[in-house]
């Protein structure tokens, strides 16, 4: 039985001083689902809104001094999940 090596972990360029990783889109315009995937499945008009109402209250709390502002945004982002 032949042993096929395994390839090693793929080298990442450091980020430059724009934010930008080799070139690439800047680390915050990077998209973590393509615009070509399909919804998997769909929002009922009031689960749309409570989900558009978590985005809204998401953008006012990064804009916050709130000490603990990052775990409220996991609590967020863990009813998103819980929604869909």
């Amino acid at each position: 039985m032949a042993v096929v090596p395994l390839p090693g972990p793929r080298a990442t360029p450091a980020p430059t001083a724009s934010g930008q990783n080799g070139g690439g889109a800047p680390r915050y315009k990077r998209m973590i689902i393509p615009d070509c995937w399909a919804p998997i499945f769909q929002l009922r008009p009031a689960e749309a809104k409570r989900a558009a109402t978590l985005f809204a209250q998401m953008h006012e709390e990064l804009a916050s001094d709130y000490a603990h502002k990052y775990d409220l945004l996991r609590a967020y982002v863990l009813e998103l999940l819980h929604l869909g």
